[in-house]
Protein backbone atom coordinates (compact mmCIF):
# COMPACT_ATOMS: atom_id res chain seq x y z
CA UNK A 1 0.00 0.00 0.00
CA UNK A 2 1.05 3.45 -0.86
CA UNK A 3 0.96 5.71 1.93
CA UNK A 4 0.78 9.74 1.36
CA UNK A 5 2.18 11.75 4.65
CA UNK A 6 2.79 15.67 4.66
CA UNK A 7 2.89 15.18 0.61
CA UNK A 8 5.53 12.53 1.06
CA UNK A 9 4.37 9.12 -0.96
CA UNK A 10 6.04 6.02 0.87
CA UNK A 11 5.47 2.44 0.58
CA UNK A 12 4.62 0.99 3.51
CA UNK A 13 2.80 -2.72 4.18
CA UNK A 14 2.04 -4.16 7.61
CA UNK A 15 1.22 -7.56 8.54
CA UNK A 16 -2.20 -6.82 10.27
CA UNK A 17 -1.24 -6.62 14.18
CA UNK A 18 1.21 -8.72 14.55
CA UNK A 19 4.32 -5.85 13.76
CA UNK A 20 5.88 -7.57 10.64
CA UNK A 21 6.06 -5.63 7.22
CA UNK A 22 8.26 -3.07 5.25
CA UNK A 23 8.84 0.29 5.00
CA UNK A 24 10.39 1.17 1.52
CA UNK A 25 11.37 -2.03 0.69
CA UNK A 26 12.97 -2.43 3.75
CA UNK A 27 11.60 -5.54 6.12
CA UNK A 28 11.00 -4.15 9.83
CA UNK A 29 9.73 -5.90 13.42
CA UNK A 30 6.99 -3.92 15.66
CA UNK A 31 5.83 -4.30 18.82
CA UNK A 32 2.63 -3.33 18.76
CA UNK A 33 -0.57 -2.79 21.23
CA UNK A 34 -3.44 -1.79 20.65
CA UNK A 35 -5.32 0.17 22.94
CA UNK A 36 -9.28 1.15 23.26
CA UNK A 37 -10.11 2.90 20.46
CA UNK A 38 -8.32 3.94 17.31
CA UNK A 39 -4.97 4.37 20.09
CA UNK A 40 -1.67 1.96 19.28
CA UNK A 41 1.55 1.51 21.30
CA UNK A 42 4.20 0.82 18.95
CA UNK A 43 8.20 -0.13 19.79
CA UNK A 44 10.64 -0.50 16.78
CA UNK A 45 14.53 -1.28 18.07
CA UNK A 46 13.99 0.95 21.92
CA UNK A 47 11.99 3.98 20.49
CA UNK A 48 8.55 3.98 21.87
CA UNK A 49 6.27 5.70 19.36
CA UNK A 50 1.99 6.52 20.59
CA UNK A 51 -0.02 6.48 17.78
CA UNK A 52 -3.73 7.55 16.97
CA UNK A 53 -5.81 7.80 13.74
CA UNK A 54 -7.65 10.07 13.64
CA UNK A 55 -11.09 10.47 11.59
CA UNK A 56 -10.27 12.69 8.18
CA UNK A 57 -12.26 14.02 5.95
CA UNK A 58 -12.78 10.50 4.24
CA UNK A 59 -12.10 6.94 5.65
CA UNK A 60 -8.96 6.71 3.17
CA UNK A 61 -7.83 10.31 4.13
CA UNK A 62 -6.97 9.97 8.08
CA UNK A 63 -5.32 11.92 10.44
CA UNK A 64 -2.47 10.23 12.31
CA UNK A 65 -0.80 11.55 15.24
CA UNK A 66 2.46 10.55 16.45
CA UNK A 67 4.04 11.87 19.54
CA UNK A 68 1.76 14.07 19.85
CA UNK A 69 2.54 15.11 16.23
CA UNK A 70 -0.47 15.48 13.79
CA UNK A 71 -0.13 14.41 10.01
CA UNK A 72 -2.35 14.29 7.22
CA UNK A 73 -2.38 10.95 5.26
CA UNK A 74 -3.72 9.13 2.16
CA UNK A 75 -4.23 5.49 2.21
CA UNK A 76 -3.78 4.36 -1.79
CA UNK A 77 -4.82 0.31 -1.88
CA UNK A 78 -4.18 -1.61 -4.94
CA UNK A 79 -7.70 -0.77 -5.91
CA UNK A 80 -6.78 3.08 -5.90
CA UNK A 81 -3.91 2.46 -8.28
CA UNK A 82 -5.53 0.29 -10.71
CA UNK A 83 -8.74 2.83 -11.17
CA UNK A 84 -6.04 5.64 -11.22
CA UNK A 85 -3.94 3.48 -13.99
CA UNK A 86 -7.42 2.76 -16.19
CA UNK A 87 -8.16 6.69 -16.09
CA UNK A 88 -11.59 5.82 -14.34
CA UNK A 89 -10.59 8.32 -11.14
CA UNK A 90 -12.83 10.78 -11.61
CA UNK A 91 -16.18 8.54 -12.58
CA UNK A 92 -17.82 9.15 -9.44
CA UNK A 93 -17.59 12.91 -9.60
CA UNK A 94 -21.11 14.81 -10.14
CA UNK A 95 -21.06 17.95 -11.47
CA UNK A 96 -24.24 20.00 -11.54
CA UNK A 97 -25.75 22.99 -12.86
CA UNK A 98 -28.69 24.11 -11.04
CA UNK A 99 -30.57 22.98 -8.22
CA UNK A 100 -34.64 22.62 -8.63
CA UNK A 101 -37.07 22.61 -5.78
CA UNK A 102 -38.00 18.90 -5.22
CA UNK A 103 -41.33 20.45 -3.99
CA UNK A 104 -43.52 22.78 -2.96
CA UNK A 105 -41.92 24.80 0.27
CA UNK A 106 -40.61 27.97 2.31
CA UNK A 107 -36.94 27.97 2.48
CA UNK A 108 -35.87 28.33 6.47
CA UNK A 109 -32.50 28.41 6.30
CA UNK A 110 -29.96 29.46 3.56
CA UNK A 111 -26.72 27.70 3.94
CA UNK A 112 -24.53 29.13 0.34
CA UNK A 113 -24.17 32.56 -1.44
CA UNK A 114 -22.92 33.34 -4.98
CA UNK A 115 -19.20 32.63 -4.93
CA UNK A 116 -19.28 29.42 -2.59
CA UNK A 117 -17.32 26.41 -3.37
CA UNK A 118 -19.49 23.00 -2.62
CA UNK A 119 -18.86 19.24 -2.46
CA UNK A 120 -20.68 16.46 -2.49
CA UNK A 121 -23.42 16.57 0.94
CA UNK A 122 -22.63 19.96 1.77
CA UNK A 123 -25.50 21.52 2.83
CA UNK A 124 -27.41 24.02 0.77
CA UNK A 125 -30.80 24.92 2.17
CA UNK A 126 -33.68 23.69 4.72
CA UNK A 127 -36.52 24.16 2.73
CA UNK A 128 -40.46 23.22 4.87
CA UNK A 129 -42.33 21.41 3.32
CA UNK A 130 -45.80 19.84 4.80
CA UNK A 131 -44.55 21.07 8.44
CA UNK A 132 -41.14 19.04 8.16
CA UNK A 133 -37.94 20.55 7.42
CA UNK A 134 -36.00 19.00 4.83
CA UNK A 135 -32.78 19.37 4.26
CA UNK A 136 -31.13 19.90 0.67
CA UNK A 137 -27.93 18.50 0.19
CA UNK A 138 -25.18 19.37 -2.83
CA UNK A 139 -25.58 15.82 -4.85
CA UNK A 140 -22.10 17.47 -7.27
CA UNK A 141 -19.07 19.63 -6.74
CA UNK A 142 -19.39 22.76 -8.08
CA UNK A 143 -19.25 27.01 -7.34
CA UNK A 144 -22.38 28.48 -6.73
CA UNK A 145 -22.99 30.82 -9.83
CA UNK A 146 -26.75 32.67 -7.94
CA UNK A 147 -28.72 31.55 -5.65
CA UNK A 148 -32.76 32.57 -6.77
CA UNK A 149 -34.14 32.27 -3.47
CA UNK A 150 -34.11 34.52 -0.24
CA UNK A 151 -34.90 33.09 3.78
CA UNK A 152 -38.42 33.33 4.14
CA UNK A 153 -39.59 32.88 0.72
CA UNK A 154 -42.14 30.35 -0.47
CA UNK A 155 -41.48 28.02 -3.73
CA UNK A 156 -43.01 25.72 -6.08
CA UNK A 157 -42.01 22.28 -6.76
CA UNK A 158 -39.10 22.76 -9.90
CA UNK A 159 -38.51 26.29 -9.22
CA UNK A 160 -34.70 27.30 -9.98
CA UNK A 161 -33.17 27.78 -6.68
CA UNK A 162 -29.73 27.48 -7.61
CA UNK A 163 -27.14 28.11 -10.12
CA UNK A 164 -23.91 26.62 -10.56
CA UNK A 165 -20.54 27.55 -12.41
Amino acid sequence: MKVIVDGQELDVFIKSLDGKGSYEGKKFDLDIEREEGHFYHLEKEGKIYNVQVLPGDDVKKPKIRVNGVTYDAELIDKYDELVKKLGMENLTKVEIKELKSPMPGLVIKLDVKKGDLISIGDPIMILEAMKMENSIKSKGEGKIAEVYVKQGQAVEKNELLVRFE
